[in-house]
């Protein structure tokens, strides 16, 4: 007979009843949290089968850091005629150099779709994911698995916009990367 380990739900902790298919893993990644973060929350071991119906506590999250958890420190603002946006400090730099010759040598402005087209927060990628499963919304990772929360992909606003990343962006660490011709718009930033 084993004994398992209790723990007591953590300050701000928030119960998750397990559905058909979910891991520690999966809840993990929908939640932005390590798996052995939502293990050590329940006494589980990573590997631990869930079963369907189970209540599992998730922790929170930290304040920064992680994916769609960056702090501002972290974010530096690019150009975007259509509303404000963001990427990973690195990410950005390279970006603006790539739009600098993308105008100079292409004739071709480059920036995000909208103000969620560049860096998403935790919040606004379950939001986008959320109208994804809901049919309403264009194919959105889940929360926590999204290049967006990293601070390192764009959405570009036209198709001229990806035919120069495409041209030019090699030099400056940006690619289509991920396949899926639904979203022809998603680059990301692979580095140097």
């Amino acid at each position: 007979m084993s004994l398992a380990l209790l723990a007591a739900p953590a300050a701000g902790a928030h119960p998750h009843t397990v559905e058909p298919g979910e891991t520690l893993w999966s809840i993990s990644r929908v939640n932005g949290l390590a798996p052995d973060a939502v293990a050590e929350a329940n006494g589980l071991t990573v590997d631990a089968p869930l079963r369907m119906g189970r209540t599992v506590e998730i922790p929170p999250a930290a304040a920064t850091g992680g994916n769609g958890r960056l702090g501002p420190s972290s974010l530096t603002p690019i150009h975007s005629p259509l509303g404000e946006a963001s990427l990973e400090t690195g990410a950005a730099q390279a970006w603006e150099e790539m739009r600098e010759a993308s105008v100079a040598e292409l004739g071709v402005d480059l920036y995000p779709s909208g103000p969620v087209a560049a860096y998403r927060t935790f919040d606004e990628q379950a939001g986008s994911y959320a109208a994804f499963q809901a049919g309403s919304g264009p194919l959105a990772a889940p929360p926590g698995g999204s290049a967006h929360g990293e601070g390192r992909a764009v959405d570009l606003a036209t198709p001229e916009m990806r035919s120069a990343v495409d041209s030019i962006g090699g030099r400056f660490g940006w690619a289509k990367v991920e396949a899926g011709a639904a979203e022809w718009f998603h680059v990301n930033y692979v580095g140097p």
